[in-house]
């Protein structure tokens, strides 16, 4: 041990200064954080990839539940207006048809002119179009019931052609 005239330790081989990346604490947390960040990609990942395999048609069913399920708050207009744009959407998922720019009118010609739609298909959707019309432009009032019955039976009629599809 070497001491000066002021009796310090002039050895400073004992002390070293280790940077901080040269640390096990640095490395600890570099690990630390790419685990982490591969964990969130590989979750990220997945998520997309079970939407991306999720057919539009299935998940427009289960939002037509979703999305009506308080038919009191729900005026007919509304109602019968969002449910034509649902039907216009199936029908353009499905069967690849543009029918997002057709009237009402227009879309009931076009239905009973396609003849590789489902019948039942058409049939309702007939139905709905004649109500709708009657709702929203010569603003006839109807009850709840019967929207809930067309809504019920949309899904029915949605959920047998998937499935008859799927056989």
């Amino acid at each position: 041990m070497t001491e000066n005239k002021y009796g310090l330790d002039l050895e400073i081989t004992s002390l070293w200064y280790i940077p901080f990346w040269k640390s096990p604490t640095f490395y600890a947390i570099i690990i630390s954080s790419l685990i982490l960040l591969l964990i969130v990609l590989i979750y990220f990942f997945y998520k997309k990839r079970n939407l991306k395999n999720q057919d539009p048609v299935v998940l427009l069913i289960k939002s037509l539940n979703h999305n009506y399920n308080d038919l009191d708050k729900i005026d007919a207009q509304s109602f019968y207006f969002n449910l034509i744009y649902d039907y216009k959407k199936f029908i353009n998922y499905k069967y690849k048809f543009a029918v997002f720019d057709k009237t009402d009118r227009e879309f009931k010609y076009f239905l009973s002119s396609h003849q590789e739609l489902d019948r039942k298909l058409i049939d309702l959707l007939t139905i709905i179009l004649d109500d709708s019309y009657l709702v929203r432009f010569t603003k006839s009032s109807i009850n709840k019931s019967k929207m809930e019955s067309d809504l019920q039976q949309t899904i029915k009629v949605m959920q047998q052609i998937i499935s008859s599809e799927n056989r």
